[in-house]
């Protein structure tokens, strides 16, 4: 968590337009952490840029919770050991999951790369695309600076889309 409020205090002098991030408590954690510095500043506590910044953006931010930036969803293969592939060492009592290596396939109640880049393109539409819509409509060609908290695999569609 130092990292992202060290990240946070970096972005002082950069005007975040909004921040989103995950339901899942390590995501919505560092979305915490990130505008923190920004908070205590915007409630009028005296917090120095480290980057010199002389930005006069004293709204306070909230993390705004989107369930489609929830990491890839694993069905029962969820929290299991795994594996790349079977072996004889795998004889155990505890239950095993096997790498998957295609788009389309996923563990049963779970969802595949494409069902993962599926939801990422709707997080994309109700995150991103209407600032950046808002921003084109008003015929001001600014800036947008959008922060996106997610997990690994997630961010990985998310950067395809």
């Amino acid at each position: 968590m130092n990292q992202a409020r060290a990240l946070g205090q970096h972005w002082l002098s950069t005007p975040i337009n909004a921040v989103y991030c995950s339901d899942l408590k390590r995501a919505h954690m560092t979305a915490q952490q990130l505008v923190a510095p920004r908070n205590v500043r915007a409630e009028g506590v005296n917090v120095t840029s480290e980057s010199g910044g002389n930005n006069n953006d004293t709204r306070l931010l909230t993390p705004i919770v989107n369930p489609l930036l929830r990491e890839q969803n694993f069905g029962i293969a969820e929290g299991k050991p795994w594996a790349a592939a079977p072996s004889s060492a795998d004889e155990t009592e505890e239950e095993i999951y096997y790498s998957i290596y295609t788009r389309h396939e996923k563990f049963p109640e779970g969802e595949s790369l494409d069902d993962l880049a599926e939801r990422a393109d709707k997080a994309l539409d109700e995150t991103v695309w209407p600032h950046v819509q808002q921003a084109l409509a008003s015929g001001e060609h600014r800036d947008i600076h959008i922060v996106v908290v997610s997990h690994g695999l997630t961010i990985s569609e998310l950067v395809a889309a």
